[in-house]
Order: C-alpha cells, then structure tokens, then sequence
C-alpha cells in the first residue's frame, strides 16, 4: 500500500513538472521575438503580435517604436545584434501607447536622437514612465504635420494625417524603398483599436487613412505595427491597406445606423458583431470597437443642439 502511495505520488510530481515544462515552453514561444527581413537593411522584429521595426542606415540603426519595457527590451537588443553591429542613432515612436517607448531607456542613451509626433511626446510627458531621471528618454524632436529625417543616403519622411489608433500617429516612409511603417493605426487580419483614452478616434479614422493614402501613392510594402490571425507576418501590400481603409468606413457606418433608432451599446454591438463584414471577427475586438465609436459619436452635440443649447449634449450626431 505504501509503495502504491510512493508510485502515485511520483507520477503525481512527473505530471505538476511536465506542465511546468510544458508553460515555460508556451510562454518561451509566446515571447520569443522572430526577425523578419522585409528590404535590404530594413527588418521588422516581431513577438506576441507587437512589431518593432529596424533600419540599418550607413550613420547606424533607426529604431521604430522600442516594445514594452521589461524582458522585451533585452530580447530586442539580441535581435538587433543579431542582424547588425551598428547602435541605435535615432528612435521614431509612432504613437503614445507604452508598448511604443517603453525601452527608450535602453536604446536612447547618450546623443540618440528620439523623435515623435508633438501630440505623442505630449501624453508621454504626463505618464510616470517619464518622470524624474527618464524624462530625458522623451522624444526631443516633434512634428505636427510632416518631418524629413536625413540618416547617411538614407531618407526618411514622417507624416501625421490626423487621429486613429491615437491623436499623434505617425506614417513613418522610406521613399527610395517604397516601404511604410504605419503603426496601429490598421491591425492586420482585425477590425481597428481606438484607444480614446490616448485621443483615439474611429470617427476620424477613415478620413485619416483616405488623406494619408491620396498623399502617398508611390507605397509597395506596409509594416503594421499588430497582426493577428492565420497569418501572424508584419506586412501587407497597399492594395491591403486600401481594404482596411474601408472597413474602417463599414464600421463607422455600421455603428451610426445601428445608432439611429436610439439603441443601447449592448444592442449597438450585437448588430454589428453579427453582420456579415465583422462576425469573423474576434467578438471582443469588434466589442471595442463598437464601444469607442458609439461613445464618441454619443458624446458629440448634433447641430441642431450647438444652435439652440450653445453646448453638446451627451447624444449621438449622425
């Protein structure tokens, strides 16, 4: 009997250490970071679907966007020694969220130049990430509407359309490659996140992609700075970035019909989560999406009410 008890107990402790093994294995995968290369000297370094992008100019690397802080920071430094021996000249953060900058103290040591755009620098200022001794990691230089960076025979041209995934989204462009890194402001193989909270906005968001498509034609490849789905691979052609653009409109039309009869959020998403364009979807991206969009648009003053109220009140304009 004791022996049974001996036996039981060991195989017990064989199958707790076998799914131990078995976590770390997922884990060790869910964050490994892959080095995708997408153009001579241009590589996209990806893990659990957030993109950092690496190009390799004769002055050194151009790091776009720097991953969350914490173990992504030393992985991302393996991988770019991986694929260079050149440091870190300069970083472009494409928006305010923090897996954006949080290793600008990693790579932005000593006269790294760190730029973003004015609105993005802005709501970094107001995070702790920044304060005391890291507010020198903020970006130093800012722009509104457009900034030409000039690195060895390297061009590269940063252009801000309006608001999406946030209010400060920046169009990072290689014009002699024909390349694009356009942060979150698509997701690849998802509807589109707005995070409000940062000045996101799913109502500007189709005229911010149709202003900054009809402004830049000549575009072969697009690095996104999500993907998601069957195909996990950073990039997408133009012609994909236009479907995006317009499921971007699908939803905001989407949203605003099912507003109409006066509905409630609930009701609102589960008539656009189950239409035919967004039941392939992740149920709670499409519920996000719905939920920023309806909140927008709720919190807009018609314009019959700025004329007889002077104020908005909290109902939908359509």
């Amino acid at each position: 009997m004791a022996k049974t008890r001996t036996v039981l107990g060991l195989l017990l402790v064989c199958l707790m250490v076998a799914g131990v093994m078995g976590l770390v294995v997922v884990r060790r995968r869910q964050y490994a970071l892959s080095v995708h290369k997408v153009s001579e000297g241009v590589y996209v370094i990806v893990g659990s679907g957030i993109n950092s992008t690496a190009a390799i100019t004769d002055e050194g690397v151009v790091l776009i966007d720097t991953l969350p802080d914490g173990w992504w920071g030393p992985a991302l430094e393996n991988a770019l020694r991986s694929i260079t021996d050149k440091p870190v000249t300069a970083i472009i953060n494409t928006n305010s969220n923090p897996g954006h900058s949080g290793n600008n103290p990693r790579f932005g040591l000593g006269n790294v130049e760190i730029v973003s755009h004015e609105a993005t620098k802005w709501r970094l200022e107001k995070t702790d990430r920044f304060r005391g001794e890291n507010a020198r990691f903020l970006p130093k230089t800012t722009f509104k509407d457009h900034l030409s960076l000039v690195r060895g025979k390297e061009r590269i041209e940063l252009y801000h359309f309006g608001a999406a995934n946030t209010d400060g989204d920046t169009w990072v462009v290689f014009p002699s490659r024909r390349l694009m890194h356009i942060g979150d402001i698509v997701k690849k193989n998802d509807v589109p996140e707005y995070v409000r909270a940062l000045g996101g906005s799913g109502v500007s968001q189709p005229d911010t992609l149709a202003r900054g498509m009809a402004a830049l034609g000549d575009i072969d490849t697009v690095i996104v700075g999500h993907a998601y789905g069957d195909d996990p691979h950073p990039t997408m052609t133009w012609r994909e970035l236009d479907v995006h653009r317009r499921q971007s409109e699908a939803l905001l039309a989407a949203v605003r019909e099912a507003m109409k009869p006066a509905r409630t959020l609930d009701e609102v998403t589960a008539i656009v989560r189950a239409s035919e364009t967004f039941k392939v979807y992740e149920p709670r991206r499409v519920n996000d999406a719905v939920e920023a969009i309806y909140s927008e648009l709720a919190a807009r003053p018609t314009r019959t009410s700025r004329l007889l109220l002077g104020r908005a009140p909290l109902r939908a304009a359509f």
